[in-house]
């Protein structure tokens, strides 16, 4: 595979706030895992396997420019979107949180 072009800073911070909303929409996804501080993170490594493999351009989510990122935030709204279609949201939270806790007792046993 070849390397990446690398971006400017400038570019890069073009982008934040596309890829804050991409990390928003990782956990609507549910693609998280506590931390031992007790908050909930991203788990980049399930993010970054998705992102080689299925992402629009398959590469990396801090190598799209800014002008690439609104397709791919567009391709992430879709994913929630089909997670959520014909299910009850009540369904999905009762889901999530019990994935969540889940994790957490998992975490606390290690």
């Amino acid at each position: 595979m070849a390397p990446f072009k690398r971006q400017s800073k400038a570019d890069f911070d073009r982008g934040q706030t596309q890829r804050r909303k991409i990390l928003s929409l990782c956990h609507e996804l549910g693609w998280t895992y506590p931390t031992h501080g007790g908050r909930v993170t991203v788990n980049f490594v399930a993010l970054d396997g998705w992102m080689n493999k299925y992402s629009y351009l398959h590469k990396p989510l801090n190598y799209y420019t800014p002008a690439e990122l609104p397709k791919l935030v567009t391709q992430f709204e879709n994913m929630v979107a089909k997670e959520l279609s014909g299910r009850d949201a009540q369904e999905v939270i009762n889901e999530r949180i019990e994935r969540t806790l889940n994790d957490a007792s998992d975490s606390l046993k290690k």
